[in-house]
């Protein structure tokens, strides 16, 4: 089972099409572990524990029925999300399978991503929130993400964008908010591009932060965080609202101690 650029090299190499070099339809994904991924990357988790073994349940069906049978890229894209889930569940960063180990190195040497070095990249940068956060790390692999939405096939900008926002979060949390005006930026440029705006929460979200610790502007952070409850009001999403609610009120602690 190889990668589908292992494969289109492959049939380069001796100058055939793919379907003659194999049967297309066995570089094709079975149906149902496209459904089931499509569920695993639309449940956003936010934190909430239920949605964490809803999560959980759809990775072991996908492991019990199609797991062995996957392209490697297919393969690796899941036990990132595995790692991911062990790492939250336990807060303990061990649980990355390996998976860094084996392959951030090769990613940090690249000059264009693919969608499982994104992944990867996505997996550290939680990783470093995590424990034993490292700025300048986690600012240059960042750096290389937000590269990488000038270049990146349009199919696979959501994980740019999903990957940026989890960052975002992880530097509001230690404090770090110089690279959320470059952040917000490229959010815009990719939700522009994909004509999708569901994200505009975290954008908003990113403005009133700005606002609050590089402006220092008190009334253009509440108008944002406004909005931001307009928005969620309209997605019905009362676990997302329950956390913005608490991070604005730690927002505004944090700028009154600042002032």
């Amino acid at each position: 089972m190889p990668t589908i650029a292992t494969a289109m090299y492959i049939a380069a190499q001796l100058e055939v099409s793919l379907d003659s070099l194999a049967n297309n339809e066995s570089l094709e994904l079975p149906e149902g572990y496209v459904t089931l991924k499509y569920r695993l990357n639309k449940l956003f988790h936010y934190g909430n524990e239920e949605r964490l073994q809803q999560r959980e349940a759809i990775i072991e069906e996908i492991y019990e029925k199609y797991f062995d049978n996957l392209p490697e890229e297919e393969q690796i894209a899941i036990q990132v999300q595995q790692a991911s889930l062990d790492m939250i569940n336990t807060n303990d960063i061990n649980y990355d399978q390996g998976l860094l180990e084996e392959y951030l190195h090769q990613v940090i040497l690249k000059e264009q991503l693919t969608l499982n070095d994104i992944e990867i990249i996505n997996l550290r940068l939680l990783s470093l929130g995590l424990k034993n956060f490292n700025k300048e790390e986690f600012i240059d692999l960042l750096s290389k993400v937000l590269l990488a939405a000038s270049y990146f096939p349009f199919n696979d900008l959501e994980a740019i964008q999903s990957t940026i926002i989890s960052a975002a979060g992880i530097l509001s949390h230690y404090e770090e908010y110089d690279l959320l005006p470059d952040i917000l930026e490229v959010l815009e440029e990719v939700m522009s591009k994909r004509n999708d705006f569901q994200d505009k929460i975290f954008s908003y979200a990113l403005q009133w932060k700005i606002a609050l610790f590089i402006k220092h502007n008190y009334r253009e952070a509440e108008e944002n965080y406004r909005r931001v409850n307009m928005l969620i009001d309209l997605l019905t999403e009362d676990v997302l609202k329950e956390n913005m609610q608490l991070d604005w009120e730690q927002d505004q602690i944090r700028f009154k101690q600042r002032q």
